[in-house]
């Protein structure tokens, strides 16, 4: 089956998107992403969509104003439109909250201004089948637990943005043959081989590792471990917000949580982690700065009695002991 049919199929098996849509694509002038706006142009009118090609310029090298006038003149071939943005991320690429994460943001926040300056309803992006595999082993390598092990998917709401990833079931070979049998042009990022970065490490020095002399199969294994991780974390979802309803009380207006101690005390050691990772996401929409040594403090400050001092949490979430609950405050909020 051709590989437009293979997508059309899992795009409608899925629901990813829904006749009427309007969708923006992220293009950064690589194969990948040169692949995925041919693909959906070829499938337009099979999904009933509408295409805006959206191209963000880093700034990190000498051939990025090539590469934004490369999606540009890509663009208007197709009669598509383009919105560009720019931004210089500085920093060591390679630390934790390195040039890595910054761009990430910035590139997110780039995508929600044009979603909501259009009125998109999507943001479709390219990783395939080999990011999947990374990413997994990237996690694994950091630390994490179920949660991350889902590692990517293929359809999710990043900070109000639903993002699309369409290509996930679909090596990056595969879209390489697609390219040059209908002889697609597309630019060769030099950063994708700078060692620098910790995903380039992983894709070029430990995965070809693996495959040679652990597990040929190893991106398979990790695919696997993924959707496993991600059919077992719907029934840890479920329970924790069984557990949250039973023990806290959410005051959005006031941008904090109240925590009854004896209630979360019943739970099981499990739950109990998985609801203050649940608090945490709550209040700041998501669990990136929270480690396991964050949760510890709280359960260190229950186990103290009394009114024990006050814990704070990444992003100025505090939390103070007082008439038997805690409370967990967001910044600025009384």
């Amino acid at each position: 089956m051709a590989l437009a049919k293979l997508l059309l199929k899992h795009i409608r098996e899925n629901e990813l998107v829904r006749p009427g849509d309007s969708i923006v694509i992220g293009v950064s002038g690589g194969a990948d992403s040169v692949a995925l706006l041919h693909l959906l142009y070829e499938l337009r009118h099979d999904l009933g969509i509408q295409i805006h090609v959206a191209h963000f310029n880093h700034r990190w090298r000498d051939s990025a104003d090539d590469d934004e006038e490369f999606v540009r003149r890509q663009a208007r071939k197709l009669g598509l439109s383009c919105t560009v943005g720019r931004a210089r991320i500085k920093g060591a690429k390679s630390t934790k909250g390195s040039a890595e994460e910054r761009a990430r943001e910035a590139r997110i926040k780039f995508f929600r201004k044009i979603v909501d300056k259009i009125g998109a309803h999507k943001v479709a992006v390219a990783h395939t089948k080999d990011d999947l595999a990374e990413t997994v082993l990237m996690r694994i390598i950091r630390g994490t637990g179920i949660q991350g092990l889902q590692a990517i998917r293929d359809s999710v709401n990043l900070d109000g943005v639903i993002f699309l990833r369409p290509l996930l079931e679909i090596p990056k070979q595969e879209l390489l043959t697609y390219l040059k049998g209908r002889n697609h042009t597309f630019r060769n990022d030099p950063t994708n081989r700078d060692l620098d970065f910790f995903r380039n490490r992983v894709r070029h020095k430990l995965l070809p590792l693996l495959r040679k002399d652990y597990n040929p199969q190893i991106d398979d294994a990790l695919i696997n471990l993924s959707h496993t991780a991600a059919w077992d974390y719907i029934f840890v979802r479920q329970q924790t917000a069984h557990g949250f309803r039973r023990t806290c009380k959410f005051n959005e207006t006031k941008g904090k949580i109240d925590l009854d101690i004896a209630d979360f005390l019943a739970e099981s050691a499990a739950l109990r982690n998985m609801v203050l990772r649940k608090i945490y996401q709550d209040l700041t929409g998501n669990t990136r700065q929270l480690t396991r040594t964050h949760v510890r403090a709280v359960e260190e400050a229950l186990e103290q009695g009394g009114k024990g001092p006050a814990v704070t949490w990444p992003g100025g979430i505090t939390i103070r002991r007082s008439r038997g609950r805690l409370t967990f405050v967001k910044p600025d909020k009384p």
